[in-house]
């Protein structure tokens, strides 16, 4: 491996948001209704881990 200057590991500014995939807290799952306690996102928004395709 070459000598590399440190302005190879400069960081140009593109970051890439952050996305949630759980919601910890009861709400409706989207996509069958029921109350979960735990949901997580899905194609339909946040789901309980019935409707949750793994």
């Amino acid at each position: 491996m070459g000598n590399r200057s440190l302005d190879d590991f400069r960081d140009d500014g593109t970051v890439e948001p952050a996305v949630s995939t759980y919601v910890a807290r009861r709400g409706e799952c989207a996509a069958c209704g029921a109350s979960a306690e735990r949901r997580w996102q899905g194609e339909d928004g946040a789901v309980c881990p019935d409707c949750k395709e793994w």
